[in-house]
């Protein structure tokens, strides 16, 4: 965004030279858009960190709980899912081991679900970025020309040199909207979609744990005696 209105600029000053004073003067809108548009760089850099080391750490992190069923160390598998992503998720299977897979299937769902909440948090506002940045925009080009035409009904001036000026002021409004509106769809898309497929994971390795709990869980468990027949 601001190499954006740097480069818009540099071409403002190649002719008019209005561009930052348009900006100055279409305050009360370009400001929320300029302020928005840098909250949502700080949350799509907060989340995209994050998510980056999610599924550098996942892979590892569920290899090792799996490797430490098969041995039937439940008790070290559970401990070793404190702290660690998705280690709520992972630390119900395990210790849900005297449940069968079917039994395990709504702790799966429930858990997976909580996980995901955890890293989607504040992901909506980019939404919503991108929703209402370009209204915005068109809200106070709309404002712009209303007082510019105003402005020429009191002064009874005119002329397309004056209506050009105040029009591509008030347009700037649009730009700077429609810039804002763009980026923060494209960032909410690319964190959709990354979350999309971490999901479609989670899910596919928790029903792997999962059957891999219930195999070891019932080779551990005591066989009953048999009584012999009469």
């Amino acid at each position: 965004m601001l190499s954006l209105l740097i480069a818009a600029e540099g071409a403002a000053a190649a002719g008019s030279g209005g561009f930052i004073h348009s900006i100055i003067e279409e305050w009360y809108v370009t400001m929320p858009m300029l302020l928005g548009s840098i909250l949502g760089l700080g949350i799509f850099i907060e989340r995209w960190w994050a998510l980056k080391k999610v599924n550098e750490s996942y892979p590892g992190f569920h290899d090792d709980i799996v490797g430490m069923v098969n041995e039937g160390k439940f008790d070290q598998a559970a401990a070793a899912c404190e702290g660690n992503f998705p280690g709520d998720l992972y630390g119900s299977i395990v210790r849900g081991r005297g449940r069968t897979l079917a039994g395990l299937v709504p702790v799966i769902d429930r858990k997976l679900a909580a996980e995901m909440e955890k890293l989607k948090r504040m992901i909506w506002i980019l939404g919503s970025l991108g929703t209402l940045a370009p209204f915005i925009g068109l809200l106070g080009t709309v404002i712009g020309i209303m007082i510019c035409f105003q402005a020429m009904a009191q002064t009874g001036g005119g002329g397309i040199a004056v209506v050009g000026a105040g029009v591509s002021a008030a347009l700037i409004t649009t730009a700077i909207g429609l810039a804002v509106g763009i980026a923060a769809v494209g960032a909410n898309n690319l964190l959709t979609v990354t979350l999309s497929h971490l999901h479609t994971q989670l899910k596919n390795n928790a029903e792997e744990l999962a059957e891999v709990v219930v195999v070891q869980a019932a080779k551990a468990a005591p066989r009953r005696p048999t009584t012999a027949g009469a």
